[in-house]
């Protein structure tokens, strides 16, 4: 592991000492599929490819030489004024093997707002992936680190299927609707398969492509980082890509990132023709076959935007043995007002870009 710096911080709690050593973002790579809490927003070759390789800055948090915890910031320097913003999202990563959290996420929370808000005298952003069963302890983590609530998640419900169930279980789990639309897609003649490599980056950012170009919408997914990830030299890291095809023709693809226990349903495509077809539902349907085989947790299918009929197909999707949980949006912590004044005010200007832009 390619050690930058070490810093120590949290000495005051009860837990003991962190450390927080910042690593090169190839070591970092190198480990992040160890945790299982771990999504591809949490490494470093999808901060690099969107963010830009300078931004990024990686670090683990250790204590008595054991790794406790860590992850990716993205980090933006202001000129001039030795101060800046550092944004951990869906992070940091603190869950290993059948070790339970415990104590240890405060700890991890109180050596990055020593590191981060104290000595780089940044506005330290912290945006929780929370599940099922973890939202009071990041929660209680972060009050306890010194981090305050911020601002709500601007599109805060994240459905998550039940990958427990056995595939008679989870086709009785779907709402009656969602099974009546995949019998429709069953009996459509859909080919749907997982395709590797060039030719599947190819066909799915084509498709993408043309759906961009058919519905005009602003596109903040991140999709310009898949290049990226479908390369990336830890074979772990590299999302799984599902094509379905219609008259020997892709209608629709979903790329998949599956790192830790919670895979992600990273980007989605559609034809044309997929609305028909009820393309969707056998597409998702043979995704979670899969998934279920590969010992994932739970499949989390993201968010709506507001879209109204995607709430309908992705509860319907979830039934009752799945979970929708609201994420908990950002905290912050920041040992200066000035370091808070000039986040608020860059913060608000990107905003004020999104909206020009839609």
């Amino acid at each position: 592991m390619t050690v930058l710096s070490d810093h120590r911080a949290g000495a005051g709690m009860a837990a003991g000492e962190a450390t927080v050593r910042h690593i090169s973002p190839e070591a970092w790579d190198g480990m992040v599929a160890g945790f299982r809490d771990a999504v591809h927003e949490q490494t470093a070759v999808y901060n690099a490819a969107r963010w830009g390789g300078s931004r990024v800055s990686c670090f683990t948090v250790e204590r008595a030489g054991a790794v406790l915890g860590g992850g990716g910031a993205v980090t933006v320097r202001l000129p001039l004024l030795d101060r800046g913003l550092s944004i951990v999202k869906c992070g940091p990563l603190h869950r290993q093997g059948t070790q339970a959290p415990g104590d240890t996420l405060a700890v991890i929370l109180r050596a990055l707002r020593d590191e981060f808000a104290g000595r780089r005298r940044h506005h330290l952003t912290v945006t929780p992936l929370t599940g099922p069963d973890d939202a009071a302890l990041w929660e209680e983590s972060l009050r306890a680190a010194g981090f305050a609530h911020w601002r709500p998640a601007p599109d805060p419900a994240r459905y998550l299927v039940d990958l427990s169930l056995d595939p008679d279980a989870q086709r009785a789990n779907l709402h009656g609707k969602w099974r009546y639309n995949l019998r429709k897609a069953e009996a459509a003649g859909l080919e749907i398969r997982r395709v590797e490599g060039a030719e599947g980056l190819e066909t799915f950012m084509a498709l993408y492509e043309a759906m961009l170009a058919r519905k005009r919408f602003d596109d903040t997914s991140g999709i310009g980082a898949l290049p990226a990830l479908m390369a990336a030299r830890d074979e772990a890291i590299r999302p799984e890509i599902y094509l379905a095809s219609l008259d020997g023709g892709p209608t629709a693809g979903a790329v998949i990132g599956r790192l830790g226990e919670r895979a992600m349903y990273l980007f989605g495509a559609t034809d044309g023709r997929a609305l028909a077809a009820k393309a969707g539902y056998a597409l998702h349907w043979h995704i979670i076959g899969a998934l279920t085989e590969s010992g994932a947790r739970w499949y989390d299918l993201g968010g709506t935007a507001g879209d109204a009929g995607l709430h309908q197909f992705k509860k319907q999707l979830v039934g009752r043995a799945g979970a929708i949980v609201d994420l908990p949006g950002d905290y912050v912590a920041c040992d200066s007002a000035l370091s808070g004044a000039l986040a608020h005010g860059v913060h608000g200007l990107r905003g004020l870009a999104a909206r020009l832009r839609r």
